[in-house]
This record gives structure tokens, C-alpha cells and sequence, in this order.
């Protein structure tokens, strides 16, 4: 009877999750832009504690929010998250901490960009520099471990 309770919990608590990743999974081309809307929105509704739950479901439903939370706390990936969902019209600023600051960033790397003297060879040069293995050469292929 114990281990049907867990189980119940376990399922009752990742249900939500279920719904979420059927469209995230189906969309032909997931965007980064939508990262901070659907945390915001499994925060917010389907992760929300309720009392009708099991205290297990409760506790792994806050777990799950406070991995999601933690994952995005760093400044370079936060700010990378803000702008995307800024740019993008579905969202435009809803889901950023601050318009000034997020308008701030974009600024500056749209003149750290026009600063950069683009012509066809500097651009592949930068190219080959940050990114080696655009050499036109295929990735090596990994061994998988048959069990």
C-alpha cells in the first residue's frame, strides 16, 4: 500500500510535466525565447502547491521549481534568456526582470557588433577561430555500449 502511495505522488507530481514536454517535443524548432515563459508558467500554475496534493507531490513539485529556477541564476544565461524572449513578439516583456536593463544589453552587443568590421573573409576567419570544427570535416562518430 506504501509503495502504491509513492507511486501515486511520483505520478500525480510529474503529470504536469507531461503535457509540457508532448509540445516542447513536437515543435519543429523549440526556441530559446520560450524557456523563461514555460518556467514562469510551471511556476505559476502547474507546479503551484495545492492542498487537494499529497505532501510528497507537493515536495517534489517545489524540488522540481527550484532545479528549474537554479539552472538559469547565471548573469551571462539570464541575460541571454531575457533578450530572446524580448525580441520575440509572442512574449516581447512579459517575462523580463527589467525593460531598462534587458534594453541596456541588447544595446551594447548590437555596438560590440557593428564595431567588428565584417567582410566576407574576416567573418570566415572569426568563424574558424570560435567555432574549430566548422572545418567542413564530419564529427567523429561515438562508439554506443550495447547492453
Amino acid at each position: 500500500m506504501a509503495r502504491y502511495r509513492c507511486s501515486s505522488a511520483i505520478n500525480d507530481a510529474l503529470s504536469p510535466l507531461v503535457e509540457f514536454t508532448d509540445v516542447m517535443s513536437g515543435e519543429q524548432y523549440v526556441t530559446i525565447s520560450a524557456v523563461l515563459p514555460i518556467v514562469n508558467l510551471l511556476k505559476t500554475s502547474d507546479l503551484k502547491e495545492s492542498s487537494s496534493d499529497k505532501a510528497l507531490t507537493n515536495e517534489l513539485h517545489l524540488n522540481i521549481i527550484t532545479d528549474l529556477s537554479n539552472r538559469n541564476q547565471e548573469d551571462d544565461v539570464l541575460h541571454l534568456l531575457e533578450v530572446a524572449c524580448f525580441l520575440d513578439p509572442r512574449f516581447k516583456d512579459k517575462f523580463i526582470s527589467s525593460i531598462e536593463h534587458t534594453t541596456e544589453i541588447m544595446v551594447c552587443n548590437v555596438v560590440s557588433l557593428s564595431s567588428l568590421s565584417v567582410s566576407p573573409t574576416s567573418a570566415t576567419s572569426f568563424c574558424a577561430i570560435h567555432h574549430p570544427s566548422s572545418s567542413g570535416d564530419p564529427p567523429p562518430t561515438k562508439n554506443k555500449i550495447d547492453h
